[in-house]
């Protein structure tokens, strides 16, 4: 782990410091790590709302359901398995862009 030792002081005007400290905060980080991140050039996104992790848990669930059914389609032939596997791929794909919405790259 890093240790911080360094120290710098800044000066902001009060419409400044309610900038930033609001920025910080739809971010999810501390002011010091917005900062270190936006100093760094390192991509900082608004934090996700409380329902963003449900909603991608209950996609990932109904993906793995219609992929349950998906393997039971392919050994039984009773249903159309090219089109069940396409719904399988755009629910993936649909959790995949909610999750890259809101995950932060380092």
């Amino acid at each position: 782990m890093k240790k911080r030792t360094n120290e710098i002081k800044i000066r902001l005007t009060a419409e400044e410091l309610a900038d930033l400290n609001a920025k910080a905060k739809q971010s999810g980080f501390s002011r010091e790590e917005f900062c270190r991140r936006a100093i760094t050039g390192k991509e900082v996104k608004q934090a996700p709302s409380p329902d963003i992790p449900i909603l991608i848990r209950d996609i990932r669930r109904a993906g793995y359901n219609v992929e349950q059914l998906l393997k039971i389609a392919e050994s039984t032939h009773l249903i159309d398995a090219p089109q069940m596997r396409k719904v399988l791929v755009q629910t993936y794909l649909a959790a995949d862009a909610i999750l890259n919405a809101y995950v932060m790259k380092d």
